[in-house]
């Protein structure tokens, strides 16, 4: 797995910091969060994992305390909290940084599901403006027309058919996208072909 860093608190963590992914390290104290769903105190990073906090990215770390972001049993992320003493972190700060990540975890959760919520409800007010400009054409070649250009808006695409089935197979009835669609126009499959 990889992390991605949030929105840190600038006093330590340098500019450009957000968006940037690194790799869980196997030896790392995220992987020991990650295994064990439990918050991890560094009392010396220095000491405890040489090498492994980078000042340029993370400004002078002495105490580092780590958090999982639980979700439905899941560890979905790390709130990380640095400070330049170190033995500064204690149980008590462990506890109130766990409650914080697994309200954040939620927030990050409702946050996924609104967006995806407003999506589905755009797609299906597209679909119904689609249906709305479909049935008020007068004619089919004008529905078809209309129901292509509204497949166009609701999923781009480069070209896109409507074969509508006869007695003996499939005839395209209105295409979009084709080089020379006057040549389509009336192409036809029989059963066997399609």
């Amino acid at each position: 797995g990889a992390m991605e860093i949030m929105a840190p608190h600038i006093q330590q963590i340098k500019p450009g910091a957000v968006g940037l992914r690194f790799p869980v390290d196997d030896n790392g104290p995220d992987a020991v969060i990650y295994r064990s769903g439990q918050p991890l105190i560094i009392a010396d990073a220095a000491e405890e994992y040489p090498g492994k906090f980078d000042p340029a990215l993370h400004g002078k770390t002495a105490s580092w305390l780590g958090a999982p972001m639980i979700l439905q049993g899941e560890v979905i992320g790390i709130v990380s909290l640095i400070h330049n003493k170190t033995n500064y972190f204690t149980p008590d700060h462990a506890r109130l940084a766990s409650a914080f990540a697994n309200h954040a975890a939620a927030a990050f959760e409702n946050a996924r599901l609104y967006k995806e919520a407003r999506r589905t409800s755009a797609e299906l007010e597209n679909l119904q403006r689609a249906v709305e400009a479909v049935v008020s054409m007068p004619t089919l070649d004008a529905a078809l027309e209309r129901i292509l250009e509204q497949l166009q808006l609701l999923m781009p695409h480069d070209s896109s058919a409507i074969f509508l089935q006869t007695e003996n197979g499939w005839q395209l009835a209105g295409c979009r996208g084709f080089v020379d669609p006057s040549a389509l126009i009336d192409l036809h499959y029989d059963q066997q072909e399609a």
